[in-house]
């Protein structure tokens, strides 16, 4: 008798276990930064940098300054 009911829970089982569910969102990659704000961490990077190098922040040309995963990322170069 338990037979007869077990083989039937087993494939609701199986079946239940393989619906596709939603992946949560990634809110990093999402949320747009304000120019306001790209400006601000460009200036303290530089500043960072121009005391890193021991160079002034006005020598510090940032060529790209782009926003990855929530975190900054900044091409550039020094002048001597």
């Amino acid at each position: 008798m338990t037979m007869k009911y077990f083989f039937p829970v087993m494939i609701a089982i199986a079946l239940v276990g393989c619906t596709e569910t939603q992946p949560p969102t990634q809110k990093a990659q999402q949320s747009k930064v304000s120019p306001t704000r790209t400006l601000d961490m460009e200036a303290l990077c530089k500043n960072q940098a121009a005391r890193r190098y021991n160079t002034d922040a006005q020598k510090i040309d940032v060529t790209g300054f782009e926003q990855f995963q929530g975190s900054y990322e900044m091409r550039g170069n020094t002048f001597p």
